[in-house]
C-alpha cells in the first residue's frame, strides 16, 4: 500500500463519512464501518474504522474486534470470482499470465 494511502488511511480513522465518500478516497478496498445509517442492506454513512487489502484483511478484523468495536466489512469496490482470485494471488505474490 502507497505511503500517502497510509497517511489518508491515518487521518480517516474514527471518522464519520458518507459511502460515496469512502468509496471515492479508498477504491478497490476493505473497509470496516461502525454507527452506520442503512438504506436496506446498503451502507449510506458511517464511522470508518479500517481499511486493507485482501491481504492484510484478517490483521484488520482481529485489531478492529480487538477494541471491542461492532463493525460491517464491505468492499468498496465489487469484484468478481475470478478477479478476485487473481487478486488474491498477485498479493501474495505469485505470477499470473
Amino acid at each position: 500500500m502507497p505511503e500517502e494511502e497510509k497517511e489518508l488511511i491515518k487521518k480517516s480513522l474514527d471518522k464519520n463519512f458518507t459511502w460515496k465518500q469512502i468509496v471515492s478516497m479508498f477504491p478497490d478496498r476493505w473497509v470496516a464501518v461502525s454507527d452506520g445509517i442503512y438504506d436496506g442492506a446498503d451502507i449510506l454513512s458511517g464511522i470508518l474504522r479500517a481499511v486493507c487489502t485482501e491481504k492484510t484483511l484478517t490483521e484488520e478484523t482481529l485489531r478492529v474486534y480487538g477494541r471491542g468495536i461492532k463493525v460491517h466489512w464491505r468492499r468498496t469496490t465489487p469484484v468478481d470470482k475470478l478477479k478476485a482470485y487473481i487478486m488474491q494471488l498477485e498479493e501474495h505474490g505469485q505470477a499470473v499470465q
